[in-house]
């Protein structure tokens, strides 16, 4: 049995604690743990968690995020996510450009056209199709 009464544990606990728990089977330990990990985590640490834990719902929306925001990838980011990942964010980055939009505004693509690019690499299994 697992009390949800127990103060919360520190950003640096919470994904060796996890750890344990999933190893252990903890169910309500993980269950517990599972958004206090997704509030410390960055996107790039969300998806290597994601991959170890089979927490595919976290994969797209974190890739969406980066590929959307302003700064570039940062060295131990492109290593936590993968050449794969890399590739398939600079692709989004450069896919309006791509298709001939060469506008300052308008140099990635939208949101929700990224979400299903991403979904699709994801279903493919982390593989370009062309």
């Amino acid at each position: 049995y697992f009390s949800t009464h127990q103060p919360e544990p520190t950003a640096s606990l919470i994904i060796p604690a996890f750890r344990l728990a999933n190893m252990w089977n903890f169910k309500e330990l993980r269950d517990y743990l599972m958004p206090l990990a997704e509030q410390v985590l960055n996107d790039a640490s969300k998806i290597a968690f994601a991959r170890e834990f089979h927490v595919q719902q976290w994969i797209v929306p974190a890739f969406v995020r980066l590929c959307h925001r302003e700064e570039a990838l940062d060295t131990d980011e492109a290593k936590m996510i993968g050449l794969e990942g890399v590739l398939l964010i600079s692709r989004i980055r450069e896919g309006s450009s791509c298709e001939g939009s060469h506008e300052m505004g308008n140099l990635f693509m939208s949101e929700e056209e990224s979400e299903e690019e991403i979904n699709k690499w994801v279903e493919n299994g982390y593989q370009f199709v062309n």
